[in-house]
């Protein structure tokens, strides 16, 4: 697990270095909880950035998108990450700024209603007001919470049944609701997703530019999708007249005059709407005619206990983590992760080239040295959260150490003595009292403190804690094989 890694990490360093327990560190917090904030403000910066790659959002706009997202963090069930990724599908479907910052509450509530995922949920809403022409408000998420709710079928259905029939929707001029009416008679009798936007194109299609056949049949029941001036009616009064009329016919009759109004593959469809019940059929007028703040009721009433109340939390710890990392506490931690990776590359850029076992302990600690120098600029929570990062770094270093004392070990019989041991021994001394005064850093929360006491002076020898137990040996042996930090 990321807490397992974390802790064993500090753990290699502290021990295999220091000669010391990883209390101290995890105790200044290093560890997971480091990791999970630095992680989440990482996320949610990367997050952003797309957004104001996809959307053109720059200066203030972009600053008021992410502000809006922390605030929905805070205030809802998802996170700010997650209402930043939403943001990202309204900017793919060409939103303005203005339009997604008036938006997000609508497809947050909607998301929350449904109990799906906000990126989904934004994809569907965005792209179905786009096909039907309308602009970003609330009031979409509304009639299909109430849809959702009304009838047999769900948010998700409805955006797959949307991508068939909502072009040719929007072409007709026909409304959200009364198209919501006609996707929830069909699913009421099993027909969704998929099966129901392809029988509502070829519906709509059918009604508003007949073929022979059909025009013939509507013309004898005096029935007409436009009206004197060429204007498409609205679709529900048109549902009705169809339904007042299949209601006097014989079922065989239903069958023969469906075929022949919308064709076969869109016929059982077409019948689930004119056989629903009244009771059905008016019930489903009456809520999505009255859908407005729907969708935020039907989320206060889901998240009404305690698995949306941990929702909640989630979503408000969250933006507190953003609110930490962008505080002042975390000033130049990004040029220090960009500081420690320059010194780890160069490292490996001389490990290219083949190890010199004189040698490499030297730059290792000149490395660790700067290291340290970038952390001891750092106090308060900036020191804390660059203590995170030096040991990573301080961990690869240990991983090559280790790897050494294996060869050393079994390279004995070669009589490995002299200067190499020399500097293995210099080497090690100079970098545990190094990390030692490093840990101090983090403990205090200030740059202050000397190396740790019994610390100096104790070169290639094992000594012993205040409980008595031997402390791993200081000496650091080197890595013949020149192969790269892991």
């Amino acid at each position: 697990t990321i807490s397992e890694k974390a802790s064993g990490a500090v753990s290699g360093v502290v021990q295999s270095v220091t000669g010391m327990g990883a209390q101290m560190i995890a105790g200044a917090g290093i560890g997971y909880g480091i990791y999970d904030t630095v992680k989440t403000y990482k996320d949610f910066q990367q997050q952003m950035s797309t957004v104001a790659a996809i959307s053109g959002a720059s200066g203030s706009e972009l600053d008021a998108l992410t502000a809006k997202a922390k605030e929905m963090g805070a205030s809802t069930s998802f996170s700010a990450t997650e209402a930043a990724k939403a943001f990202e599908y309204m900017g793919m479907a060409g939103w303005k700024s203005s339009e997604m910052m008036s938006g997000i509450a609508g497809i947050m509530n909607l998301a929350a209603a449904s109990g799906e995922e906000l990126a989904s949920v934004s994809d569907i809403v965005t792209d179905a007001l786009t096909a039907f022409g309308l602009k970003a408000s609330a009031h979409f998420a509304d009639v299909l919470a109430q849809a959702a709710t009304n009838s047999n079928t769900n948010v998700g259905m409805m955006g797959y049944t949307f991508k068939y029939v909502a072009p040719i929707a929007g072409t007709l001029g026909y409304s959200i609701e009364d198209v919501g009416i006609a996707i929830g008679l069909m699913a009421n009798a099993g027909i969704k997703g998929e099966q129901a936007g392809t029988s509502l194109r070829k519906i709509f299609s059918s009604i508003a530019s007949p073929a022979d056949q059909a025009a013939q049949i509507l013309d004898e029941w005096g029935i007409s999708a436009t009206d004197a001036n060429g204007n498409v009616k609205p679709l529900l009064g048109t549902m009705k007249e169809l339904r007042a009329q299949f209601k006097t016919l014989s079922k065989t009759e239903q069958l023969d005059k469906a075929y022949s109004l919308v064709g076969e593959e869109a016929k059982s469809g077409f019948l689930a709407m004119m056989n629903a019940s009244d009771a059905d059929f008016d019930k489903l007028v009456e809520s999505l005619n009255n859908a407005e703040g729907a969708a935020q009721k039907m989320a206060d009433i889901r998240l009404d206990n305690l698995a949306g109340d941990m929702e909640q939390l989630g979503g408000a710890w969250e933006t507190f983590q953003l609110s930490i990392m962008e505080g002042k506490g975390a000033d130049g931690l990004r040029s220090f992760v960009k500081g420690v990776t320059k010194d780890i590359d160069r490292l490996n850029e001389y490990l290219k080239d083949g190890l010199d076992i004189t040698d490499i302990g030297r730059l290792a600690l000149d490395i660790l040295t700067q290291l340290k120098d970038k952390f001891l600029e750092l106090d308060g929570v900036g020191s804390v959260l660059a203590g995170g990062v030096l040991a990573a770094g301080l961990y690869k270093i240990v991983r090559l150490a280790e790897k050494v004392r294996k060869f050393i070990k079994e390279a004995s019989a070669g009589n490995i003595t002299g200067k190499a041991t020399e500097v293995i021994s210099d080497t090690a001394a100079s970098v545990k009292s190094m990390v030692v005064h490093a840990q101090s850093v983090v403990v205090n929360g200030s740059g202050g403190g000397g190396s740790a006491a019994g610390v100096p002076g104790r070169s290639g020898k094992a000594s012993k804690s205040s409980k008595g137990s031997k402390l791993p040996s200081t000496e650091i042996p080197m890595n013949p094989k020149g192969s790269k930090l892991s």
